[in-house]
């Protein structure tokens, strides 16, 4: 956040803080809404018959050779996608450019 800062005028910084608030709320839902989506749909493909959540797919998972494996798959693979968001994020806060350099101070002598 500092870094994000550093760029802002003295008289812009409470509207940069607005800004970075109100990103970091929506990509925080958009991100919860696409894991939520993604382990559905794994849990739909896994367990035929689960319509519901998590209790429908204790229930089937309890009725059913093999259902604990295809749930485990379920969430491993959105702990993998969730993996790779946390992956490509940290990918591109490394490409952001870092806090300019002062020019040295002459030597005194």
């Amino acid at each position: 956040m500092a870094a994000a800062f550093q760029s802002a005028g003295r008289e812009s910084i409470a509207s940069a803080t607005s800004a970075i608030g109100t990103i970091q709320r929506v990509a925080a839902s958009l991100g919860t809404a696409l894991l939520a989506v993604t382990l559905q749909r794994a849990m739909t493909a896994a367990l035929p018959g689960f319509h519901g959540g998590l209790a429908q797919a204790g229930v089937l998972a309890g009725g059913r050779a093999g259902a604990l494996a295809a749930l485990a798959h379920s969430f491993g693979l959105t702990f993998w996608l969730a993996l790779t968001l946390t992956a490509a994020a940290l990918a591109s806060a490394l490409l952001l450019p870092g806090p300019a350099r002062r020019p040295a101070a002459p030597a005194r002598s």
